[in-house]
């Protein structure tokens, strides 16, 4: 499972405050902002797509 560390780092990475990893994420910045302060671990879909990301990067017709 990934870390609330993991998650603030991959944010960090992509550029994205809680509020746009929300939107990219498909989730609420409410959820987002759990994820960060390490309230609820992070879900695996989550967890899998912010990876996919960072593989491959944010989508270029969607990046702000």
């Amino acid at each position: 499972m990934m870390t609330q560390k993991q998650y603030n780092d991959a944010l960090e990475k992509l550029g994205l405050s809680t509020y746009l990893a929300a939107k990219w994420l498909g989730i609420s910045s409410r959820q987002s902002h759990r994820y960060a302060n390490g309230v609820q671990r992070v879900n695996k879909t989550v967890e899998l797509l912010l990876q996919a990301y960072l593989e491959h990067g944010l989508p270029q017709f969607h990046r702000q």
